[in-house]
This record gives structure tokens, C-alpha cells and sequence, in this order.
């Protein structure tokens, strides 16, 4: 197994790993190689029962410093997968381009609530006595909960 303890810009790296299937059928399957849980690379692979194959990726650092979130130095978790499971896990230090870490956005400027009227010519108050709204209704009409 070929994990990597150190990645810096500007270059390419290759993650290798040998699996060998010990199962009495083929197996057929996705190797996922991840960086802090998100997948940087996958690769689908079919291994008949018994045979061995190695299993290698080829990394760009810009990949890997999106998974590890852009800071000057940063300690990230990778791991080889295959499904739930995972084959390796080691540490790795990611050297990268200092963050942006001023990132402040303008809030929005809230909406003006909307102004209901009643454009009814009925006697307000004789219609809240027989009439009843519910969600998403007409007065009158039938609730979309019934």
C-alpha cells in the first residue's frame, strides 16, 4: 500500500494499493480514494475470485486541496474505500495557498412583507363566524390535509 504523508502544489501524485479477492465469486466494485471523507477519486474495478490486482490513482493536487479545504498547512485524514469499508487510513499534511479568510458576504436586504386585503363585500365578521380557513385553502373549501 502507497499512501502519501506529505502533498504540495503544482504537483501529481499516485495512491496504489494491492487487493487480492478472497471471495468464491468475482468481485465487481468501486475503490474510492478519500480525503477527509470526501471522495477525491474513484475508480470501478472487477476482480475475479482469487486473483489479485493493484488498484492506483493518479491525483492532481487541486483534487486533493478542495477535499482538505484551502489552508497554508493543514492535517487530513485519507483513506482507500470499497463500499463502507476501508482498506487503509493514515494521516497526511496538505501544504497549500493560504486561505482567503476574510469571506463576508452583504446580508441581503429583507423583502417588504405583502399587505393582504380583504376585497370581500360580505360582513367581515359574519364571515369568520362561517367560515373556517385552514392550510392552503379557500374559505369554503376543502383542507389538502383531509
Amino acid at each position: 500500500m502507497q499512501l502519501l504523508s506529505d502533498l504540495r502544489e503544482d504537483t501529481r501524485y499516485t495512491v496504489a494499493v494491492t487487493v487480492r479477492n478472497v471471495g468464491t465469486t468475482a468481485f465487481d466494485g468501486q475503490f474510492v480514494y478519500r480525503l477527509n471523507g470526501t471522495a477525491v477519486a474513484t475508480q470501478s474495478r472487477n476482480i475475479p475470485s482469487g486473483q489479485q490486482r493493484t488498484i492506483s490513482f493518479e491525483i492532481a493536487y487541486a483534487d486533493i486541496e478542495r477535499a482538505a479545504q484551502p489552508l497554508s498547512t493543514r492535517t487530513s485524514t485519507q483513506s482507500l474505500t470499497v463500499g463502507n469499508a476501508s482498506l487503509a487510513s493514515e494521516d497526511v499534511t496538505v501544504h497549500g495557498r493560504i486561505a482567503d479568510t476574510d469571506r463576508r458576504t452583504e446580508s441581503p436586504t429583507p423583502r417588504q412583507a405583502a399587505n393582504f386585503t380583504d376585497d370581500s363585500e360580505e360582513d367581515p365578521e359574519a364571515s369568520r363566524a362561517t367560515c373556517e380557513r385552514g392550510f392552503f385553502s379557500r374559505c369554503g373549501e376543502k383542507l389538502l390535509t383531509r
